[in-house]
């Protein structure tokens, strides 16, 4: 064998390395993929807990006060995680759910969002209890800002007009400019047009932040609801968001869950949370009250 064909041999036997090793990985590669598809299927054809009762009633979406009625829920019988709460919240106020971690507070917000019907008690939206409301309708009331917001790979506008089909530029814009966005987006190189990066990650937390809001408040939500909104951002980034919750205040009923003191300095209402329970609110505050239009206990979940 001459020099030559040795090193043409070699070379071919390195050529067919990468695809018989392609080849012998397929299958464990194939294999992960299957059971990634397997549980998202899994979690797509898990019934939900929560559903529409038979006679659940359409209800227009406008504001509407929202009534917390000697609310109490566990997960395990004989732990309760909220103890008899009760709040009422006025449309247009902003509102807190202050208290540490553990105290009960994302319970709560999900009670509100009705991720869980509460185990004893109830809550109504105006007259109505959350039970009798068509859960489309009931949510349609609602707008959502997590800890951690979803930022897609897709230009600014489009993340924003995710919040709400078919949204309008003018929406757009417009609830960019409530939430206190529309300034940073601006000098971005292409304003409205700026392909985010995955997750954001050539924007800050805090302007990630706005656009959550921004995102929230194009779908025309009476309530705008966040949770510990301000926990991951440093002060100054703090101080603007407050800034914007502020402005939106009267526009918007908001309702802030949250353990920072520093977030909640423009609330009407400041309800503490300790261990389950309310155990302090502004002397301000109106009563909670129960609107007669159902008995709670004979609603179905």
């Amino acid at each position: 064998m001459t020099g030559g064909v040795l090193f043409v041999f070699i070379d071919y036997t390195r050529k067919l390395w990468e695809p018989l090793k392609w080849l012998t990985e397929f299958v464990a590669k194939v294999q992960f993929h299957v059971a990634a598809s397997r549980r998202v299927f899994h979690v797509l054809d898990t019934p939900t807990g929560v559903s529409d009762a038979p006679v659940a009633i359409e209800l227009p979406i406008e504001p509407r006060p929202l009534v917390i009625d000697r609310v109490s829920f566990w997960y395990r019988a004989g732990h309760p995680v909220l103890n008899r709460v009760s709040a009422r919240i006025e449309p247009g106020q902003m509102v807190a759910f202050l208290g540490p971690s553990g105290a009960g507070k994302s319970t709560l917000l999900n009670l509100i969002m009705r991720f869980y019907d509460p185990t004893e008690g109830a809550l109504w939206l105006g007259d109505y209890d959350f039970r009798r409301i068509r859960l489309a309708d009931l949510r349609g009331h609602m707008a959502l800002v997590g800890q951690e917001n979803v930022m897609l790979p897709v230009s600014v506008a489009e993340n924003i007009g995710y919040g709400l089909l078919g949204a309008s530029l003018n929406e757009i814009e417009e609830a960019a400019a409530l939430a206190g966005a529309a300034e940073f987006i601006e000098r971005l190189p292409d304003g409205y047009g700026t392909l985010l990066a995955e997750g954001g990650q050539n924007l800050s937390g805090g302007q990630r932040q706005r656009l959550a809001i921004a995102r929230a408040l194009v779908t025309h939500a009476p309530f705008l609801i966040l949770d510990e909104p301000t926990s991951a951002l440093d002060p100054d980034h703090e101080r603007r968001l407050i800034e914007t919750l502020a402005h939106l205040k009267g526009r918007r009923t908001i309702v802030l869950v949250t353990h920072r003191h520093e977030a909640v300095a423009a609330c009407d209402q400041i309800f503490r949370v300790e261990a389950g329970k309310i155990v302090q609110q502004p002397s301000r505050s109106t009563p909670p009250s129960r609107p007669i239009r159902a008995d709670a206990s004979a609603v179905g979940g």
